[in-house]
């Protein structure tokens, strides 16, 4: 009951339940950047995932509020960008930047899945996404690694 408690939000919305992003996902990716033997909380599982949805629906509401002035419907990834930028989350700009130019250039050289399902692949889950050998190369030459110092904590002034 307490944890319970613990992870509920200001509006009195209980994170445990909230389906805008999937528990089990977020859990997987504090698994990787955390030492092997180290176990997380229920409530900082919950209270994480909070943070993590609020933070998401506060840049995308900027997002959203930069397309709608300029009379769009579509939320595109400049739009991402210019968020990150107005809120001052200046660290994030470079590497999207280069996510989505890969992205983009990754696509066009035809790995588009929606397009053609891989033949071959690597299964995260039993019943999650498929990724191809190239997906899984692009993907680990643009998401920095938790040893890079860089995205460990040091400040940008630090790296200067």
């Amino acid at each position: 009951m307490e944890a319970e408690k613990a992870v509920m939000g200001s509006d009195g919305e209980d994170g445990l339940t909230n389906n805008e992003l999937p528990m089990a996902n977020l859990i997987r990716l504090m698994k990787k950047v955390i030492p092997g033997k180290v176990k997380i909380g229920g409530i900082a599982k919950g209270l994480t995932h909070n943070c993590t949805v609020e933070f998401v629906e506060f840049v995308g509401d900027e997002a959203f509020e930069k397309a709608r002035g300029e009379h769009r419907r579509t939320i595109a990834p400049e739009d991402y960008l210019g968020s990150f930028r107005n809120l001052g989350f200046d660290h994030y700009i470079k590497p999207m930047e280069t996510y989505i130019h890969g992205y983009r250039e990754f696509e066009r050289a035809g790995g588009n899945r929606r397009v053609a399902p891989p033949t071959t692949g690597t299964s995260l889950t039993p019943y999650g996404p498929t990724f191809t050998d190239a997906e899984i190369q692009f993907l680990r030459s643009v998401i920095p690694s938790p040893s890079d110092d860089k995205y460990n904590g040091s400040s940008p002034a630090d790296n200067s």
